[in-house]
């Protein structure tokens, strides 16, 4: 019973740290080496990855254009910003993860894949879903009394839609793509 227990306490993973870890182990020359499962990107890396970035980039930009625009998106009600908020911090992190994933070379690691790969096929659809609720948001606020900037206004949902654009997308080739094949 006394031998089990100090078992138990070993296999225990200590606290903060990652259990891709284990997959390191130390050669001969007391180098750490990871021995875990590696993916390989099936076609050429970097077509593949510029299919990406450039909608990606376009994303990007519009995004924060759309949060420069005087009327339409600097001078929002609460209402109108949270969603485009949200739609802000999804083109970040889509964005974090496309970096993540272009650096991790041509063989990728198991754990920097599954951080990365089932993400940005999840996260075009938080981008259209926020960019949507904005786009409706937007268009219920221009039925206010006061509101008066329609040229702005037209501006902000144009840019809208091609935000929308893009991530439809990026979510139709992450969908097509293969991206790897396991080592």
């Amino acid at each position: 019973m006394m031998g089990q227990e100090s078992e138990q306490k070993k296999k225990k993973k200590p606290f903060g740290r990652q259990k891709y870890l284990n997959n390191f182990v130390r050669n001969s020359a007391g180098e750490y080496v990871y021995v875990g499962k590696h993916y390989r990107w099936d076609g050429d890396r970097k077509k593949e990855l510029l299919a990406l970035w450039i909608p990606a980039a376009l994303q990007i930009v519009l995004t924060i254009l759309c949060g420069c625009m005087p009327k339409a998106g600097m001078e929002q009600r609460f209402y109108v910003l949270l969603p485009y908020l949200a739609m802000f911090t999804g083109v970040f992190l889509q964005t974090w993860k496309l970096i993540d994933l272009s650096f991790a070379g041509n063989e990728i690691r198991d754990y920097i894949y599954k951080r990365t790969v089932p993400v940005l096929r999840v996260l075009p659809w938080t981008v259209m879903g926020t960019c949507a609720l904005t786009v409706i948001v937007e268009i219920i606020r221009s039925t206010e009394k006061e509101f008066t900037q329609y040229l702005w206004m037209g501006l902000f949902l144009a840019m809208l839609c091609a935000v929308f654009g893009c991530a439809a997308f990026l979510e139709q080739k992450m969908k097509r793509m293969d991206l790897f094949s396991a080592k």
